[in-house]
């Protein structure tokens, strides 16, 4: 993108540079923080270490549970994931 675009200038630019129908995706950072112990939790970073959920019966998104157990003083932690970047492609 051009050097000192207006916010008007740069929408209109992507749009020509994209047209009308992009494909946006997102990459996400899962991350938990126990409010008990109060501290992150590193075991439960990144979606692959939360728990799945128990019933694939059916094919509905999130495939992973929400809620985990905080690993030192068993409380109840929530998945807290974050877009880290997006990307964008005609």
């Amino acid at each position: 993108m051009p050097p000192k675009l207006s916010h008007t200038d740069q929408i209109a630019y992507i749009h020509n540079l994209l047209g009308d129908n992009p494909t946006v995706q997102a990459r996400l950072e899962w991350s938990a923080y126990c409010q008990t112990c109060e501290k992150e939790i590193p075991e439960l970073a990144g979606e692959k270490n939360w728990p799945g959920r128990k019933n694939l019966a059916v094919d509905v998104l999130p495939r992973h549970e929400s809620e985990a157990r905080c690993p030192t003083c068993k409380g109840e932690v929530n998945a807290n994931p974050k877009i880290r970047k997006m990307f964008v492609s005609k």
